[in-house]
């Protein structure tokens, strides 16, 4: 948990920073929504992007997902994301390719092992590219997505998920 702690305190720090410096340029904050593929994982995350140019932006996000496929086991991750994104920069359809890093903690326990007091907890590193197209509607921007997760984590190494970001421009 001071982990996520950590990373929440320099998640913030750097979107501060990002929105600071894209006064002139095009910034939104958005919530989405995102499920695995085979559907064992879903998740919740709260974003800033920035257009750092004109065909390239950047999103920090706070991220939280959870196992839904087994009852008895809560396998639970906390963390942050970083993902920089080349875009074609146009006003109604912008399509656009990424690649992310995820840095978080995994809780994982059983029922059985909860109440022996054997839970674990671990960091978790991912990378992920992420292929997606903006739908601009004046300041609402929906951004549909797709992305292949690489991690460390032992028993989800490679996954694909699919969600979409609903965000509001803040220029």
């Amino acid at each position: 948990m001071r982990f996520i702690s950590i990373l929440l305190f320099v998640s913030f720090f750097l979107t501060n920073n990002t929105l600071a410096e894209s006064r002139d340029k095009n910034a939104f904050v958005s919530a989405s929504a995102f499920n695995e593929a085979n559907g064992d994982h879903s998740g919740l995350e709260l974003s800033a992007l920035a257009k750092s140019s004109d065909n390239f932006a950047v999103r920090l996000s706070g991220v939280l997902y959870s196992e839904k496929k087994a009852p008895k086991i809560h396998d639970l991750y906390g963390g942050f994301s970083a993902t920089v994104y080349f875009h074609l920069n146009q006003k109604y359809l912008n399509p656009y390719l990424g690649l992310g890093l995820f840095a978080g903690d995994t809780f994982n326990c059983s029922d059985i092992d909860e109440e022996a007091g054997e839970c674990t907890e671990d960091i978790v590193l991912a990378a992920y590219p992420e292929f997606g197209v903006g739908i601009n509607i004046g300041k609402l921007h929906i951004f549909p997505f797709i992305r292949r997760y690489f991690d460390t984590n032992e028993h989800a190494s490679t996954t694909s998920a699919y969600g979409v970001h609903i965000g509001i421009n803040i220029e």
